[in-house]
Parts: C-alpha cells; structure tokens; sequence
C-alpha cells in the first residue's frame, strides 16, 4: 500500500511537469518573410544570422521583412526585423543574413 502512494506521487509530479512541445521548437526555428502583413514565403534559421529561403523568394529584392512564425501566429508583428539577402544561387535556394542584435 505504501509503495502505491510513493508510484502515485511519482506518476503526479513528473505529469505535470510541461515538456517541451516539438511544435513550438519548429515555429521558433521557421521565419516568416512578410510583405504589409501577409506572408510570401517561410525560411528556417540555419545559423544564428543566416536564414535559408527558397531562391524566387528572393528575385529582385535586396533586403526583405521577416519574423519568426511563432510571433506571426500569435499576429506579434512589432518583431519584424530587416535582412538582407546574401546570395541566391541557381538551384533556387536563397540565403538571408541579419544583423546581430546586442
């Protein structure tokens, strides 16, 4: 009886404990790149100043508007950030490189 307590303790204690929702780790590594409010194209973080993008995302643009998906979601758009496309190659990947903040 006493070791049914000591499980039941156990079994309440570590299911409350929130784990971390693999969800929520995606949409922290997504970006939205956004143009007046709507979203034209995703990217991911392959870095921490380097976001990967689809090559035509990027065609004639020298700089575009981003933000993470999270805060897109949760329509957060004073995070918007500027970057600033780095290299667009022929196989139509796009690279976007921002500036560190302090």
């Amino acid at each position: 009886m006493k070791y049914r307590w000591i499980f039941f303790l156990v079994v309440l204690l570590f299911g409350c404990v929130r784990k971390e929702d693999p969800v929520d780790k995606i949409l922290d590594s997504t970006v939205a790149l956004v143009n007046e409010g709507s979203v034209y194209c995703t990217g991911v973080w392959v870095g921490k100043s380097k976001i990967l993008t689809a090559g035509h995302c990027l065609e004639g643009k020298t700089s575009v508007s981003y933000l993470n998906y999270s805060d897109y979601m949760k329509k957060n758009y004073t995070n918007v950030k500027i970057g600033v496309v780095a290299k667009v190659s022929d196989t139509d990947l796009g690279l976007i490189s921002v500036l560190m903040e302090d």
